[in-house]
């Protein structure tokens, strides 16, 4: 699939999966430069932010809380990469982790789903990781940082997946070159 195609893809995706039924407002995305973007990245992806929304369903906190969706999709190298970050942006909102990363990434990935196969957690520098097999047969991995603490939650969280075709895993280096590329600014 084409990036501009699986960006437009991801535009929609992001937009269904980021507003609870309760908020008052709807996630829209729009691309923006990646200059503009909070999310530290590899370089050459595809940057989308939201508007401000009130909740989202990686995000909870007190009444009010307001939060902010970036998304970056492209190549690292020959491997398909994607990153979907939440911060809060008032002092009310906090981000929980409600979720194992498995069932995370089935939900917020773009590529083909299921994801399956998934291995045991693992701690790679200051992230989670777990490798498994997408939807389309690609080998993958997926990373999850959290940021600062707050209340009972985070700052910020970003969900990292890096996908090559079957049969090619990825190389530990790789893993962790990818890994100290991505966060918040």
């Amino acid at each position: 699939m084409k990036l501009t195609r699986l960006a437009t893809l991801l535009l929609g995706l992001s937009a269904v999966t980021s507003a609870p039924a309760e908020a008052q407002q709807t996630a829209k995305f729009a691309k923006i430069d990646c200059s503009a973007s909070r999310l530290l990245m590899p370089p050459q992806l595809i940057c989308l932010a939201s508007n401000e929304v009130a909740g989202g369903d990686f995000a909870s906190g007190s009444p009010g809380g307001l939060f902010k969706y970036w998304n970056a999709i492209g190549k690292v190298g020959a491997r398909k990469a994607y990153l979907y970050g939440v911060e809060s942006v008032d002092a009310s909102s906090e981000i929980r982790i409600n979720s194992t990363l498995g069932d995370a990434i089935n939900v917020i990935t773009p590529y083909p789903k299921p994801a399956t196969n998934f291995s045991d957690l693992r701690k790679v520098a200051d992230a989670d990781v777990v490798s498994f097999t997408g939807g389309d047969g690609d080998a993958c991995a997926a990373v999850r940082k959290i940021g600062p603490a707050r209340q009972t939650g985070y700052r910020w969280v970003v969900f990292g997946l890096l996908c090559g075709p079957s049969g090619k895993t990825l190389a530990d280096g790789e893993l962790s070159s990818f890994i100290n590329t991505i966060g918040f600014k």
